[in-house]
C-alpha cells in the first residue's frame, strides 16, 4: 500500500475514481501481489476486467503513461491505460487494460518442449526489437551512464553496501566498459523485464506488464533481468531470443555494453532493497555484482 493507506482505503479510492470516470467496479476487487509502492487489484468493469493500481510517487504514472501511449500507437503488446492517471486524496490510480495471461515466472515454464522455449523466446526478442525502436536519435546514453554510476556507487558506499575491495572491482570495470557508449543511442527501455512481468497463454508470449520502471536508455539495459530472471528458465529461450534481437553477446563492444548495463543494474537494485529494507535481495544483488565485476564476463 502507499503510506498509511490501507486496503479498505485504497479500495474505496478505486471505487470512486472509476466511478467518476464512468467505470463502476462490479464485485469485490481482487488484490494482486508484487512490488513494494502502493496497492494493486483486478477489477471488474462493463468493459471488462482491468488492472488497477494506486501510487503515492507521479513519476511511475508518468512513466506508464508515456510508455502506454508510445506502445499503443505501435500496435505492441501490453497493459494499456484505459482512462488518463486520476488523482485522489490517496494518490494516483491508474486503469490498465487487463492482458490475458500467466505470470512466466509461474514454474510451467520449466515444462516446456525446446520448441515452445523457442518459439516463446523468438517472439520476446521480435516484440523488445520494436520497443527498442523507439529512440532519441540525436541524445546519447553515455552522459546519463556516467551520472546515474557516479550515484549509484556513491549511495552503496554510503550504506557499506559494498566494501573497498568490491568498490575497487567495479571501478575498474566500469572503466574498461565505459569508452563502448559513445555511440549508445536513448531508446525506451522496460527496465523490470524479470519473470513475473512477462506473459504467457497457452505456450505462448502473451504480453508485458508493468511499464513503472520504464525509462531512456541503452536498450542493452532490458537484457539484464532477462538474462537472470527469464533465461534462466529454460535453456531454449535466450538463444532464441537473442537471435530474433539480432544481438551477439560476445561481439566485442556489446560485450563492455552489456557489462555496463549489468553493472548499473545491480548497483541500483542494491539501493533499491537497501531502501525497503530486504536484506536477502541486498544479499543476491551483492552476489550478483561480485561475480560480474570478478569474471568480467559481461553478462552473468
Amino acid at each position: 500500500m502507499t503510506a498509511d493507506v490501507t486496503r479498505d482505503t485504497a479500495v474505496r479510492v478505486i471505487r470512486s475514481a472509476l466511478d467518476a470516470a464512468g467505470l463502476p467496479v462490479t464485485g469485490d476487487p481482487v488484490p494482486l501481489t508484487g512490488g513494494y509502492s502502493g496497492a494493486a487489484f483486478r477489477v471488474s468493469t462493463p468493459i471488462g476486467s482491468l488492472g488497477v493500481k494506486l501510487r503515492g510517487d507521479f513519476r511511475p504514472v508518468i512513466a506508464v503513461r508515456v510508455a502506454s501511449n508510445v506502445l499503443g500507437a505501435r500496435g505492441l503488446a501490453h497493459g494499456g491505460l484505459v482512462v488518463p492517471p486520476l488523482r485522489t486524496e490517496a494518490g494516483w490510480v491508474l486503469a490498465l487494460a487487463w492482458v490475458d495471461g500467466a505470470p512466466l515466472a509461474d514454474p510451467t515454464a520449466v515444462d516446456w518442449t525446446d520448441e515452445l522455449a523457442g518459439r516463446f523466446g523468438a517472439d520476446l526478442g521480435r516484440w523488445l526489437s520494436d520497443v527498442h525502436e523507439v529512440r532519441l536519435s540525436r541524445k546519447r546514453w553515455s552522459d546519463r551512464a556516467v551520472g546515474r554510476y557516479r550515484d549509484k556507487l556513491g549511495r552503496c558506499r554510503s550504506a557499506n553496501l559494498v566494501d573497498d575491495d568490491l568498490a575497487t572491482r567495479v571501478e575498474r570495470l566500469w572503466e574498461r566498459s565505459r569508452p563502448a557508449l559513445g555511440p549508445v543511442p536513448l531508446c525506451l527501455i522496460h527496465r523490470d523485464l524479470q519473470a513475473g512481468n512477462v506473459l504467457v497463454r497457452d505456450g505462448r508470449f502473451a504480453g508485458v506488464i508493468d511499464f513503472e520502471q520504464a525509462r531512456l536508455a541503452d536498450p542493452l539495459y532490458d537484457f539484464v533481468k532477462l538474462t537472470d530472471s527469464v533465461f534462466a528458465l529454460h535453456p531454449g529461450i535466450g538463444p532464441a531470443a537473442l537471435a530474433e534481437y539480432g544481438l551477439d553477446p560476445d561481439a566485442p563492444g556489446t560485450r563492455a555494453r552489456l557489462a555496463s548495463a549489468f553493472l548499473l543494474e545491480y548497483l541500483s537494485a542494491l539501493v533499491y532493497f537497501h531502501k525497503h529494507g530486504n536484506e536477502p535481495m541486498i544479499e543476491v544483488q551483492r552476489t550478483r555484482l561480485r561475480e560480474l565485476v570478478t569474471g568480467d564476463t559481461g553478462s552473468r
